[in-house]
Order: C-alpha cells, then sequence, then structure tokens
C-alpha cells in the first residue's frame, strides 16, 4: 500500500515536470521565431467576434468581444483592432485588448469590424451585424384625477402603458391587511412610503383583491378613469412584442425610462433588499385574470401573474405568464403583494 502510494505521488510529480517543460518549450520556440518571417505552410491567424446584445436601441451599451480569436499555432501572441462603423477608418491601433464597448445614438444597422494580427503581421477580419433602433419617442404623461399624481406613460405594440408604478390609495402598514371599503389601501416597501427612485416611481404593492377594487370581474380596478388593468393578452404583447419591451419594466431599461424591478412580495415576511434593485431587468407584475380551473373555490383566488422570468406550475400559461401556487401560504390572497400599471385602449 505504501509503495503504490509512493508510485502515484512519483506520476504525478512526472505529469508537473513534463507540463512545465512543454510550456517553456512552447514559450522558446514563439520568442524564437517571433521576429523573423513565417514559414511558409503557416496559417494566418483566426478571427472571431461575437456582439452582446446583437439588438438594442440607442441606449444599450453594446459589448464586442474576440476572446475566441486564435492565432494559428499554440503561440497566442495576438492584437487586436476595430472598426465600429465599418466606415475603413480603424478606430483603435492595434492592442491586446479583445473586446470593446459602444453605444449607437443614431438607430439602423452596424457593420462592427475586428481585424486580428499574428506575431508575423499576418492579419484576419471578422465582422458582425447589429440593430439599434433609437429610442421610443412615443412618451407622454398621465395625470391622474384623483390625488393630482402625474406618471409616465410609453406607446407599446398599439397600448398606452404607464411607465411607473401606480401609487394612489392611502399607506397601510404591512402587517395589516386590506379590507373590502371605500379606501383604496396600498403597501410600500419597507414600510416607508415616501421611498421612490430618483428614476423608476414609488416602490408601491397591493393585493390582488385590493387591485380588483374587491370585484373579480372589474377592469378597471383601482386604475385611474379611463384606464384599466391589463390581461394577461395584454402581457403578452409585451413579452411576445420583437423589440424587447420587457426592458421598459426595469430599472436601468431602454430610452432612458430606467423604470423599477419590483418582485412578487410575500407580505407577512420580512421585506427583502433583493426586490428591489438597480440595472436589473428583473420584475413582476398582477394581471387581472385569475384561475377558474378544478382547484379554484370561492375563497381560494389564484390570479395570474406576468414575470420577466420565466415559471412552471401545473396552473401555468407557460412562459413569463403563471398563476401563483396557491399551496404555499406565502402567496395566497392577501398574502402576496405587487405592483400595480395600468393601460389604456384607444
Amino acid at each position: 500500500m505504501f509503495i503504490n502510494k509512493n508510485i502515484f505521488r512519483l506520476g504525478i510529480i512526472i505529469k508537473r515536470y513534463i507540463l512545465l517543460l512543454s510550456l517553456v518549450l512552447i514559450l522558446v520556440a514563439c520568442k524564437k521565431d517571433y521576429y523573423g518571417d513565417p514559414p511558409d505552410d503557416f496559417a494566418p491567424p483566426f478571427a472571431r467576434l461575437r456582439a452582446y446584445p446583437e439588438i438594442g436601441d440607442s441606449t444599450t451599451w453594446f459589448r464586442f468581444s474576440g476572446h475566441l480569436s486564435r492565432d494559428a499555432s499554440s503561440c497566442v501572441i495576438i492584437d487586436f483592432r476595430w472598426d465600429i462603423n465599418a466606415d475603413g477608418i480603424w478606430d483603435t491601433p492595434f492592442t491586446i485588448k479583445n473586446d470593446w464597448v459602444h453605444v449607437f445614438p443614431e438607430p439602423g444597422f452596424y457593420n462592427v469590424i475586428l481585424q486580428v494580427a499574428d506575431r508575423y503581421h499576418q492579419t484576419s477580419i471578422d465582422t458582425v451585424i447589429i440593430e439599434t433602433y433609437g429610442k421610443n419617442n412615443d412618451t407622454g404623461y398621465l395625470t391622474d384625477p384623483r390625488d393630482g399624481q402625474v406618471y409616465k406613460t410609453v406607446r407599446i405594440a398599439g397600448l398606452e402603458w404607464m411607465a411607473e408604478n401606480l401609487n394612489y390609495g392611502s399607506y397601510m402598514p404591512v402587517n395589516d391587511t386590506s379590507r373590502d371599503n371605500d379606501i383604496v389601501e396600498k403597501y410600500s416597501y419597507d414600510d416607508n412610503p415616501d421611498l421612490k427612485e430618483e428614476y423608476g416611481g414609488y416602490y408601491t404593492y397591493y393585493d390582488w383583491m385590493e387591485m380588483m377594487n374587491h370585484d373579480t370581474t372589474s377592469i378597471q380596478g383601482i386604475c385611474p378613469p379611463g384606464w384599466e388593468l391589463p390581461t394577461r393578452e395584454d402581457w403578452r404583447l409585451i413579452i411576445e412584442y420583437p423589440r424587447r419591451p420587457l426592458d421598459y419594466f426595469a430599472q436601468g431599461g431602454l430610452s432612458s425610462l430606467h423604470l423599477s424591478r419590483m418582485l412578487l412580495q410575500p407580505r407577512l415576511q420580512e421585506w427583502d433588499q433583493f426586490d428591489i434593485s438597480e440595472g436589473i431587468v428583473d420584475w413582476t407584475y398582477f394581471t387581472r385574470d385569475f384561475y377558474t380551473g378544478y382547484m379554484n373555490g370561492p375563497d381560494n383566488i389564484i390570479p395570474y401573474v406576468v414575470s420577466s422570468k420565466t415559471g412552471y406550475h401545473p396552473l401555468v400559461d407557460r412562459g413569463n405568464i403563471y398563476a401563483i401556487q396557491y399551496a404555499s401560504d406565502s402567496v395566497r390572497k392577501h398574502f402576496a403583494i405587487a405592483p400595480v400599471r395600468c393601460i389604456k385602449r384607444n
């Protein structure tokens, strides 16, 4: 047993020395021919360019990466330069920097070129085409006649959407339960009704029945006059719209709207700092629809929610729209709260 262990350790030591020797030989070989002419059969480097994302608006920071580019040999001495607008003028000299970030302020298609060079000054290029569609200028404002509050609005997929969370009603501590009365009652993140980001609206939550104004057939719910609560299908237009309007519903979103990130909140748990966050496209909202299948009952309202995250549940519509799992106490009616956005049909 002792001999076997020593043989095993000796094998590991030998492998390490072989690896080290291989690296030394590679470095010597690279250094030896670095300043000479390439062999006749020595191929140019391989350029590989990727864009993240490939589509965005005029406020998007696009990241271009050439990290998959490779030298033709094991000597990985390679340089990069960039032509961001494909105008034939290199925007950078050759450097070892293999990525680049850029904002395109005007809408359109842009052809970005990466050129790589090896130690023999042989070059190759790769290109990528990105699309930027400009800011959504179809924005406006809504004044709620009930209390005079003003909200930003944005038109997406033929509907006018509130671009900020509804903040109507009287503040209620999170350990209290909203009631069916003539007063709209709201909850605020961390029990602070004055909490409001510079961009992004109030961190205001309602339970589903209060949002519906305690009427499961309601269309307007607690929205301002002329506005209504969105259905699952209204949200589906947002989710399936080709130009990523999901991002309008997050802080750091498209067209500099910088809307708030808010998640479903189990009301009787402590507020979680991750329920709001900066710069992350992540949100959850109620719809006015609810599940009416075999698991439902007169006291078991199972509302559908829409989220930037996909979910799975036996009651799910699939994808980003799903019914709240009623089996969990933390998301029962009056025990789960969420922000509200209203829409207007013209």
